[in-house]
């Protein structure tokens, strides 16, 4: 493969990968926006109880967590000095996230030591060896902003009931849900071809919303990580 070729060809990769992040990103939103209903319609008519809902492709069943409070925490706990969460770690309210130290396990495996977490250790290069960071352009985050504005205004049943509007457009909701869902269907086997190549395994039977919560949360983690490499 000549230089030109390779110029070519990789270019027209990079397109195509930055289009299905971007996508993802559009996918994960209308999956929150179709969420938030479902969680507003339930409080709404007074069904917060456990609920079954079986279609021809799945079955969806709804539960409240019994626990009155989720296992994260809020952003500003990242910001803390690491004295102060050695100090709430020991209060034995928190649990540990485990991670490899990969700066100080390279260097003790460039020294050739032994470690009693050899057996766990997962190269990158056995997954994927490079760093993805993406900067969408200012033109870009418009247009999400300006599709996440669209979402709201159009979707989401808890702004349209506020404004007595729901019950005129609830069939219009309901024509437009159906584009969003086939939609959804057409991209989500590029979405899972892409998350593979990125080192992500998932199961297709799993694929709910809040797996897609989870992924793009670990991708912005990852790509976090990856910058303190530099």
């Amino acid at each position: 493969m000549s230089s030109d070729e390779y110029k070519k060809q990789i270019s027209n990769e990079v397109k195509q990968f930055i289009k299905k992040r971007i996508k993802v990103r559009e996918i994960y939103k209308e999956l929150q926006q179709i969420k938030n209903n479902i969680i507003y319609l339930k409080k709404k008519f007074g069904k917060e109880i456990t609920e079954e809902f079986l279609t021809d492709e799945a079955k969806l069943t709804i539960s409240k967590y019994k626990t009155e409070f989720s296992s994260r925490l809020k952003k500003e706990f990242k910001d803390l000095p690491i004295e102060k969460k050695r100090e709430l770690y020991k209060s034995g309210l928190l649990t540990i996230l485990f991670r490899l130290n990969y700066a100080k396990y390279e260097k003790l495996k460039k020294s050739n030591v032994d470690t009693p977490v050899d057996e766990y250790a997962i190269k990158r290069e056995s997954v994927q060896p490079y760093r993805w960071n993406i900067s969408l352009s200012d033109t870009t985050k418009n247009k999400l902003k300006d599709y996440e504005k669209h979402l709201k205004e159009h979707f989401d049943l808890k702004s349209l009931d506020q404004e007595e509007e729901v019950h005129k457009q609830l069939n219009q909701i309901e024509e437009d849900r159906f584009k969003i869902d086939a939609e959804i269907e057409k991209e989500q086997e590029l979405i899972k071809e892409q998350l593979e190549e990125l080192g992500i395994e998932i199961d297709p039977d799993e694929t709910t919303p809040d797996v897609y919560e989870a992924i793009m949360n670990d991708l912005v983690e990852i790509e976090e990580e990856d910058e303190d490499d530099d």
